[in-house]
This record gives C-alpha cells, structure tokens and sequence, in this order.
C-alpha cells in the first residue's frame, strides 16, 4: 500500500470532478466503473512496480506487481469492452507514466519531474471519464469526439468541454503546487531556493485564475466557481510562504501528518470549487 496517504486526494479529485461532468453533460455510463477501477488499481501498480524497480527487482517486490498488473488487465478489458474508444487516451497517458517509471528505474522517483508526470496522469482522469459520454469515432476513438466537440462539431457544446479543461488545468496546477509546497515542508525543508520557487509558482497560478475570472473565460464557468477557486489558490500561497516560515525555516518541525491534513482542506476546497463550475 502506498504511504503518500496525501496522493490519494490526487485520484479522488479527479474522479469526483469528472464522473460529475460525465452524469451531468451525458447522464451515467457504465464504463465509469470498470475506468474508476483500472485507474485504482494502475496506481496500486505504479507503486509496486517503482518499489521493485529501486529494489534492483529482487523477487519478493514481484508479487503484488504481478497481482496488481493481472486485476489491472481484467479491469482494462472491462474498459474496452464497455467503452472502446476510450483506449485511445492511452496515447496521452502512456508517455507520462514511461517517464515515471524511468525515474523509478534511476531511483529518482521523488524528483520534481516525476511527481508532475504523476500528478497530470492523474487529473487526465477527469476528461477521460468526461469523454465516455461521447459517441467515439475513428482514428482515435474518444480523443476524435473531444477534438470534435473543441472546434464545435461534436455532439455536445464546445462550451462543456470548455469546463472540461477549466477542470482540469485547475487540478492540475493545485496538484502540482501542492507536490512542489509538499517538498519544502519535508525532503527540502529549510531551503529558501525551493520556498522561494513554491511562493511564486502559487502566485503565478492565482495569477492567472484571477485573470481568468475577471475576464470571464472560459464562458461556461460559473462566476462563483472562478472566483471561489482563485480565492483557494490565493490561501494556498499563503500557505506555502507561511508554514514553512512557521516550522523548517526557524528549525521547528512540522509532520508530515499536520502537512497532509491541512491538504486535505484544500483539495475539499478545490474539489468544491469545481463541482461549482
């Protein structure tokens, strides 16, 4: 069992989010379970898998690889049986999780690279699930539908997928912040470089999703969403130039159980926040 108990908000973010948008912009789908499953499970896997590999695959690491990729492969025909076309995100997914997996072979595993590369696997769940609702097509299944509704040939509005990636972008730049704030709490505490990028890099994000707000893009974003969620974004820099002010800058030290709770009130921001869009 994986023991980032704070990147389980990563998947439960995303799934929320998404099978949200999925009912309310096409009604339930059934493939969203065999989808929510695979997703579990690929995780469960990434980390047995990065375990093995730092391990110089000793034998003892490879059991649960092997049980997780076999309930990995029934829930990956439960996908394609229900819902074909959604195998085509495997061209977008595929690349981030081979880098991810490159850097477990390294044993570079909490390199800033790959928690970015893990966090944007994670938030394509919300459009993957999104875009089960669509009728898919050749050449690329459900990535030819959402190319369609985008240039507003598809069979829902192009203002939909608009939330869609307003959605998440969102999550991804929390998710994002959130490894990099995670870092100068913990493995780079009390380095003022890292404090110093984690402050601007959540000023920047606040940045922008104010400005988003304030000239109302994208169109079908609720007002009280844009500007809830770039208030969320503003307390989270807040936060990243506080907390570590309070704790590894003056040699106090904060566990990483009080840094994990106080994420789990602000992924429940976000997450509201985006069930408002």
């Amino acid at each position: 069992m994986p023991q980032q108990h704070g990147a389980w908000a990563m998947l439960v973010v995303p799934a929320v989010v998404g099978t949200t948008l999925l009912v309310r912009d096409h009604g339930w789908r059934w493939v969203a379970l065999p989808v929510l499953g695979v997703t579990l499970v690929g995780y469960l896997a990434l980390n047995a898998v990065t375990l093995w590999l730092k391990a110089r695959r000793k034998p003892r690491y490879l059991p649960p690889v092997r049980a997780y990729a076999a309930t990995g492969a029934l829930l990956g025909l439960g996908v394609l049986a229900t819902g074909p076309g959604l195998a085509g995100w495997l061209l977008v997914a595929a690349p981030l999780l081979a880098v991810a997996l490159w850097l477990a072979s390294q044993r570079r595993d909490r390199a800033l690279l790959s928690g970015v590369v893990t966090v944007a696997a994670a938030c394509l769940l919300t459009p993957v699930l999104w875009s089960a609702g669509l009728p898919a097509r050749a050449p690329l299944g459900a990535l030819s539908a959402v190319a369609d509704v985008a240039r507003g040939a598809g069979a829902v509005p192009a203002q939909r997928f608009g939330v869609v990636v307003f959605a998440t972008i969102v999550e991804l730049a929390y998710f994002v912040g959130t490894v990099v704030y995670v870092k100068t709490m913990i493995r780079e505490r009390g380095q003022r470089s890292w404090w110093r990028a984690s402050i601007g890099y959540h000023a920047a994000a606040t940045a922008a999703l104010v400005a988003a707000a304030w000239s109302g893009i994208p169109a079908g974003v609720s007002g009280v969403a844009r500007w809830g969620l770039a208030v969320v974004l503003g307390l989270a820099t807040a936060r990243a130039w506080l907390m570590p002010v309070l704790g590894p800058l003056r040699g106090r030290r904060i566990t990483p159980l009080q840094v994990g709770l106080l994420e789990i009130g602000f992924s429940v921001a976000v997450l509201v926040g985006l069930l408002l869009a």
